[in-house]
């Protein structure tokens, strides 16, 4: 019996406000890097898709482990190396609840699973400034637990981030739902864990269907 939903946050809950490109190219030039947002629109995914993983192991903690990850898809994006300013500035930036805004139906959605007495949580690929983003646009207290890589020390698709937040909240893989927009990550790392999951697919398959899909599971 279903008791608690994970929710993906990135692509799931939230996206930026502006495209990345443009965030990029705005702030880099403002700390000396000419870089255009055509150039970061073409390196960007390129760059995220071969960054590996973050050095979690020798790092002394997460959040060092994903800023200096985030260092080297920055650098290997512009192909060129950036300053420390530079990378601080775009770094704050998207730590800052303005830079993102609430997908669709993502209020409604977790209006209705509160009033279903589901337990709710944020399981992401996302550093610790998930944390000030989500209560900057007031979603933090609607969630009893919010694991991200940093905290886990571990990244999705691997199950052991799903591990720490079952093991935080006392719960059993067969009482989850989780929801995400990544094959590999959030479907890939869900079923690997043993947590039944529901991969979104826009405007077909959005937060709508699934909570229509948990209802159904509710009644049987």
């Amino acid at each position: 019996m279903i008791s608690a939903l994970f929710f993906d946050a990135a692509g799931t809950l939230i996206e930026t406000a502006e495209p990345v490109s443009t965030s990029y190219a705005r702030i880099l030039g403002e700390h000396g890097h000419a870089v255009t947002a055509e150039r970061v629109e073409t390196g960007f995914p390129k760059a995220f898709s071969e960054a590996g993983e973050p050095d979690f192991r020798s790092m002394p903690n997460g959040e060092l482990a994903e800023r200096s990850w985030w260092r080297g898809i920055v650098e290997t994006c512009v192909d060129s190396p950036i300053t420390d300013e530079a990378f601080a500035a775009l770094f704050r930036y998207f730590a800052r609840p303005e830079a993102w805004k609430l997908l669709p139906d993502v209020l409604s959605t977790l209006e209705t699973a509160r009033l279903w007495g589901l337990r709710l949580a944020v399981v992401s690929n996302f550093d610790s400034r998930l944390h000030g983003v989500l209560k900057g646009l007031g979603l933090h207290d609607s969630f009893e637990c919010i694991v991200t890589s940093a905290d886990a020390r571990v990244r999705k698709p691997a199950a052991g981030i799903f591990a720490h937040a079952m093991d935080k909240m006392q719960l059993a893989p067969e009482a989850i739902y989780h929801v995400g927009d990544s094959e590999r990550y959030d479907l890939g790392g869900a079923t690997a864990a043993g947590i039944r999951a529901f991969l979104l697919e826009p405007p077909e398959r959005g937060l709508s269907q699934f909570l229509e899909k948990v209802g159904n599971e509710l009644r049987k």
